[in-house]
Protein backbone atom coordinates (compact mmCIF):
# COMPACT_ATOMS: atom_id res chain seq x y z
CA UNK A 1 0.00 0.00 0.00
CA UNK A 2 1.46 3.33 -1.13
CA UNK A 3 2.04 6.30 1.61
CA UNK A 4 -0.66 8.62 1.48
CA UNK A 5 0.32 12.01 0.04
CA UNK A 6 1.03 15.10 1.91
CA UNK A 7 -1.37 17.97 1.83
CA UNK A 8 -0.93 19.87 -0.65
CA UNK A 9 -2.34 23.54 -0.48
CA UNK A 10 -0.77 24.46 2.62
CA UNK A 11 -1.31 28.24 1.60
CA UNK A 12 -5.05 28.24 0.40
CA UNK A 13 -4.28 29.05 -2.99
CA UNK A 14 -6.18 26.32 -4.69
CA UNK A 15 -8.75 28.86 -6.96
CA UNK A 16 -6.10 30.84 -7.62
CA UNK A 17 -3.98 28.31 -9.09
CA UNK A 18 -7.24 27.38 -11.28
CA UNK A 19 -8.12 31.09 -11.98
CA UNK A 20 -4.55 31.31 -13.22
CA UNK A 21 -4.15 28.35 -15.35
CA UNK A 22 -7.00 29.86 -17.34
CA UNK A 23 -5.08 32.66 -18.36
CA UNK A 24 -1.68 30.90 -18.85
CA UNK A 25 -0.42 30.43 -22.29
CA UNK A 26 1.40 27.59 -23.16
CA UNK A 27 5.09 26.89 -21.55
CA UNK A 28 6.85 25.95 -18.66
CA UNK A 29 4.13 27.99 -16.29
CA UNK A 30 1.50 26.20 -17.88
CA UNK A 31 3.03 22.63 -17.65
CA UNK A 32 4.02 23.74 -13.59
CA UNK A 33 0.12 24.75 -13.14
CA UNK A 34 -1.46 21.74 -14.63
CA UNK A 35 0.33 19.40 -12.34
CA UNK A 36 -0.51 21.15 -9.25
CA UNK A 37 -3.81 21.23 -10.22
CA UNK A 38 -4.20 17.45 -10.93
CA UNK A 39 -2.70 17.37 -7.37
CA UNK A 40 -5.05 19.39 -5.75
CA UNK A 41 -7.64 17.22 -7.33
CA UNK A 42 -6.54 14.26 -5.40
CA UNK A 43 -8.20 12.03 -8.16
CA UNK A 44 -4.55 11.25 -9.82
CA UNK A 45 -1.80 9.46 -8.11
CA UNK A 46 2.14 11.09 -9.15
CA UNK A 47 3.03 8.71 -12.41
CA UNK A 48 -0.53 9.55 -13.85
CA UNK A 49 -0.13 13.28 -13.64
CA UNK A 50 3.61 12.98 -15.23
CA UNK A 51 1.83 10.70 -17.53
CA UNK A 52 -0.62 13.46 -18.55
CA UNK A 53 1.81 16.41 -18.25
CA UNK A 54 4.71 14.25 -20.26
CA UNK A 55 6.88 14.68 -17.61
CA UNK A 56 9.79 12.36 -15.36
CA UNK A 57 7.45 11.92 -11.77
CA UNK A 58 10.61 13.27 -10.02
CA UNK A 59 9.91 16.71 -11.64
CA UNK A 60 6.50 16.30 -10.63
CA UNK A 61 7.49 15.79 -7.00
CA UNK A 62 9.75 18.35 -6.93
CA UNK A 63 6.74 20.84 -8.37
CA UNK A 64 4.49 19.69 -5.75
CA UNK A 65 7.25 20.46 -3.04
CA UNK A 66 8.21 23.98 -4.01
CA UNK A 67 4.39 24.53 -4.01
CA UNK A 68 4.14 23.20 -0.57
CA UNK A 69 7.41 25.12 0.35
CA UNK A 70 6.67 28.91 -1.24
CA UNK A 71 3.14 28.69 -2.69
CA UNK A 72 2.50 29.71 -6.62
CA UNK A 73 5.46 32.37 -6.21
CA UNK A 74 8.15 29.68 -5.56
CA UNK A 75 6.25 27.42 -7.91
CA UNK A 76 6.16 29.82 -10.93
CA UNK A 77 10.05 31.03 -10.35
CA UNK A 78 13.00 29.30 -12.62
CA UNK A 79 15.90 30.25 -11.37
CA UNK A 80 18.83 31.21 -13.19
CA UNK A 81 21.07 28.39 -15.11
CA UNK A 82 24.12 27.62 -13.65
CA UNK A 83 26.47 28.48 -16.13
CA UNK A 84 28.76 31.17 -16.08
CA UNK A 85 27.61 35.03 -15.81
CA UNK A 86 28.43 37.56 -18.25
CA UNK A 87 31.08 39.53 -18.30
CA UNK A 88 28.92 42.19 -19.72
CA UNK A 89 27.82 44.54 -16.10
CA UNK A 90 25.21 47.07 -16.11
CA UNK A 91 27.50 50.18 -16.15
CA UNK A 92 28.89 48.48 -19.19
CA UNK A 93 25.86 47.68 -20.63
CA UNK A 94 24.52 50.71 -20.35
CA UNK A 95 27.55 52.61 -21.82
CA UNK A 96 27.13 50.63 -25.01
CA UNK A 97 23.87 50.79 -25.30
CA UNK A 98 24.20 55.13 -25.36
CA UNK A 99 26.96 54.76 -28.08
CA UNK A 100 25.10 52.04 -29.91
CA UNK A 101 22.30 55.07 -30.02
CA UNK A 102 24.36 57.84 -31.10
CA UNK A 103 25.84 55.38 -33.49
CA UNK A 104 29.99 54.70 -32.41
CA UNK A 105 30.46 51.86 -34.21
CA UNK A 106 30.03 50.39 -38.01
CA UNK A 107 31.77 46.95 -36.85
CA UNK A 108 31.25 44.57 -34.44
CA UNK A 109 34.73 44.24 -34.08
CA UNK A 110 34.53 47.70 -33.37
CA UNK A 111 32.72 47.74 -30.29
CA UNK A 112 34.79 44.68 -29.55
CA UNK A 113 37.93 46.88 -28.97
CA UNK A 114 35.97 49.72 -27.02
CA UNK A 115 35.01 47.11 -24.91
CA UNK A 116 38.17 46.10 -24.14
CA UNK A 117 39.88 49.33 -24.01
CA UNK A 118 37.14 51.03 -21.84
CA UNK A 119 35.45 48.57 -19.27
CA UNK A 120 38.34 45.58 -19.86
CA UNK A 121 36.06 43.17 -21.14
CA UNK A 122 37.86 41.32 -23.15
CA UNK A 123 35.80 38.75 -25.47
CA UNK A 124 35.78 37.15 -28.69
CA UNK A 125 34.23 38.64 -31.86
CA UNK A 126 30.86 35.89 -31.32
CA UNK A 127 30.36 37.09 -27.58
CA UNK A 128 30.66 40.73 -28.86
CA UNK A 129 27.79 40.07 -31.84
CA UNK A 130 25.85 38.45 -28.97
CA UNK A 131 25.77 41.44 -26.67
CA UNK A 132 24.95 43.81 -29.56
CA UNK A 133 22.27 41.34 -30.74
CA UNK A 134 20.72 41.36 -27.39
CA UNK A 135 21.09 45.34 -27.14
CA UNK A 136 19.30 45.30 -30.43
CA UNK A 137 22.35 46.87 -32.40
CA UNK A 138 21.57 46.85 -36.03
CA UNK A 139 25.51 47.61 -37.40
CA UNK A 140 26.62 47.51 -41.55
CA UNK A 141 22.84 48.10 -42.46
CA UNK A 142 22.83 46.82 -46.44
CA UNK A 143 22.25 49.79 -48.77
CA UNK A 144 18.88 49.82 -50.75
CA UNK A 145 19.23 47.69 -54.45
CA UNK A 146 17.97 49.85 -57.05
CA UNK A 147 15.50 48.63 -59.64
CA UNK A 148 16.79 48.16 -63.19
CA UNK A 149 14.32 49.37 -65.90
CA UNK A 150 15.50 47.17 -68.73
CA UNK A 151 16.90 43.74 -68.56
CA UNK A 152 19.53 42.20 -70.72
CA UNK A 153 18.85 39.51 -73.04
CA UNK A 154 19.18 36.26 -71.91
CA UNK A 155 21.99 34.22 -73.07
CA UNK A 156 21.67 31.31 -75.13
CA UNK A 157 22.41 27.81 -73.34
CA UNK A 158 23.86 25.84 -76.52
CA UNK A 159 25.27 27.58 -79.88
CA UNK A 160 23.29 28.75 -82.42
CA UNK A 161 23.59 26.08 -85.30
CA UNK A 162 22.28 26.82 -88.58
CA UNK A 163 19.63 25.73 -89.35
CA UNK A 164 19.18 24.77 -93.55
CA UNK A 165 17.60 21.46 -94.26
CA UNK A 166 20.21 20.54 -96.42
CA UNK A 167 23.11 19.78 -93.69
CA UNK A 168 19.99 17.60 -91.81
CA UNK A 169 19.19 15.47 -94.95
CA UNK A 170 22.55 13.54 -94.99
CA UNK A 171 22.04 9.90 -95.34
CA UNK A 172 24.62 7.76 -96.94
CA UNK A 173 23.47 4.92 -98.81
CA UNK A 174 25.82 1.98 -97.12
CA UNK A 175 25.16 2.00 -93.20
CA UNK A 176 26.60 -0.87 -92.58
CA UNK A 177 29.40 -1.45 -94.96
CA UNK A 178 32.24 0.97 -96.79
CA UNK A 179 30.16 4.25 -96.89
CA UNK A 180 31.30 5.31 -93.34
CA UNK A 181 35.15 5.20 -94.08
CA UNK A 182 35.70 8.30 -95.63
CA UNK A 183 33.86 12.32 -94.89
CA UNK A 184 32.30 13.98 -97.85
CA UNK A 185 33.28 17.45 -99.43
CA UNK A 186 31.43 19.74 -96.63
CA UNK A 187 32.66 17.24 -93.96
CA UNK A 188 29.07 17.45 -92.22
CA UNK A 189 29.35 13.13 -92.63
CA UNK A 190 31.19 10.60 -92.79
CA UNK A 191 30.37 9.11 -96.39
CA UNK A 192 31.27 10.85 -99.40
CA UNK A 193 27.81 9.78 -101.27
CA UNK A 194 25.51 10.30 -98.47
CA UNK A 195 25.18 14.25 -98.30
CA UNK A 196 23.05 16.12 -101.00
CA UNK A 197 25.46 19.25 -100.77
Amino acid sequence: MARPRALLDTHGQAAEVAARLKGEPAGWRRERLLAVKFGLEGQLGLYEIAKRVGRPRSLIQRWFDSFRQGGLERLLHKGRGKGTPSRLRAEAAAALRQKLAAGGWRRAAEAQRWLADTHGIVVVLATAYKYLTKLGARLKVRAPATKSTTRPPPRPSKPAWPNNSATLSCRPTDRYGSGWRTKCATGCCPSPDGCGL
